[in-house]
């Protein structure tokens, strides 16, 4: 009988990510603002695996933010490099796109404009979780998103104090961060039709 509840449990956990209370793992949430219509579409981070068997993926995990308040078509990565900890001037993340190789410096919190969450978006992590990794942003574009999710092989390192960390992307399980990224440029098509 405990197998049988482990297991469903297990289930509920991996399956169904975007509507799950107990999901942690590439969720999708959105969230629209009384006061001034703001709309925010938000991914909780998914694993980067180290190989194309989804072998390991609690190394380094990706997750995504945009608000229709951002500039442009502006998206945050939230990068959680497992407790290793970045160069004080910054980390840099990069993918390596069919081969072609594109990066991106980090970027402190305080200094994205506009980059206020509200509390409904999720964004506040597991205190477990961040406890133990050092949450790093980066600026991208929506075009540079819709490459990497339409690539058929990415690759992504982020350069670390004293090391790197690296991993494959283009592996989409149900709790991978490609898998939560394509449902996030759903959501996010969605909000800005709707905006």
């Amino acid at each position: 009988m405990r197998t049988i509840i482990v297991a469903i449990v297990t289930l509920l956990l991996v399956t169904g990510c975007s509507t799950s209370p107990l999901c942690s793992t590439a969720c999708i949430s959105e969230h629209e603002s009384t006061f001034n219509g703001e709309k925010e579409v938000l991914m909780t981070p998914g694993f980067v695996y180290r190989s194309n068997e989804g072998i390991s993926g609690s190394d380094l995990r990706i997750g995504a933010y945009w608000s229709s308040s951002l500039e442009g078509s502006s998206i945050i990565l939230i990068v959680l490099p497992h407790k290793d900890i970045p160069p004080p001037t910054g980390s840099k993340l990069s993918f390596n796109i069919n081969g072609n190789i594109k990066s991106y410096p980090s970027v402190k919190k305080e200094n994205i404009p506009n980059f206020n969450p509200s509390t409904q978006s999720r964004t506040y992590f597991n205190p477990n979780v961040i406890a133990q990794m050092n949450v790093q942003y980066f600026m991208v574009t929506e075009e540079f998103l819709n490459s990497i999710l339409d690539a058929r092989d990415v690759r992504v390192r982020i350069d670390l104090e004293n090391t790197y960390l690296e991993g494959v992307f283009s592996h989409n399980s149900a709790v991978a961060a490609k898998s939560g990224l394509i449902e996030f440029s759903k959501k996010l098509t969605l909000a800005q039709k709707q905006s």
